[in-house]
């Protein structure tokens, strides 16, 4: 056990620096490498936006094989994607494709399914946004989240009740889930379309996420349905 104190041999010490400037070095080459890669397929002028981002065989060779650093790259350029069309013209035509290139190059990325999801359907993108999720179902069958998700989306957007009882039921049973799971799931089968429950699940997502953008989208929803009982 290293004593209260220690100080390490200025050689040693050195040697540490060395070796830290070196991975950072290292990092910092592999994150180049692999956006010259991306940019090497840049599309000619007039292809849509973001279109050089590869997929399929074209993930592996960008990758350089760090998958997860081209993940990260395409996982902030996502957020800048999305936070520049959301103060423009708010469309995102290029949401599927930047997702499922995050979600091909770390299938285990769980934050970007449900957000992924979520701009996707306020793109009008539904079908694009439930497949997004359960992808994110394949990727981790035994994650409770991720069962959660998909039957929370099913239930609040795409008003597929039987799917959505289907996935919080699977979600319940999992390791860890959370008490409010099992009682969404008996909600689910028994209030179908129900708008209160379908305003606690939005609740629930918006205290639970750690993403502020997920936050406020579902912050949005319970004002929208808040809004349709005033009026109903």
């Amino acid at each position: 056990m290293r004593a209260r104190g220690w100080t390490a041999p200025p050689l040693l010490a050195a040697a540490g620096v060395c070796a830290l400037l070196a991975a950072a070095g290292l990092s910092a080459l592999l994150a180049a490498q692999a956006a010259k890669r991306l940019e090497a397929a840049s599309p000619p002028r007039g292809r849509p936006e973001l279109a050089f981002f590869p997929s399929g065989r074209g993930l592996a060779e960008a990758s350089l094989g760090h998958r997860h650093l081209l993940a990260d790259l395409a996982w902030l350029t996502a957020i800048q994607y999305y936070g520049e069309h959301r103060r423009g013209d708010r469309r995102y035509p290029q949401a599927a494709h930047l997702f499922r290139v995050v979600t091909d190059a770390d299938p285990g990325f769980s934050g970007a399914y449900l957000f992924g999801a979520l701009i996707l359907a306020e793109n009008g993108e539904i079908d694009e946004a439930a497949a997004l999720l359960a992808k994110g179902v394949r990727a981790r069958p035994r994650d409770w989240r991720s069962w959660f998700e998909l039957g929370f989306f099913h239930f609040a957007v795409t008003r597929s009740f039987d799917e959505a009882g289907s996935a919080l039921r699977i979600a319940a049973r999992l390791p860890g889930a959370e008490a409010y799971v099992p009682r969404f799931a008996a909600a689910a089968a028994q209030r179908a379309g129900d708008r209160d429950l379908a305003l606690r699940l939005w609740e629930t997502v918006a205290r639970t996420s750690d993403n502020a953008e997920i936050r406020r989208m579902a912050d949005e929803q319970r004002a929208a349905l808040g809004a349709e009982q005033d009026a109903g």
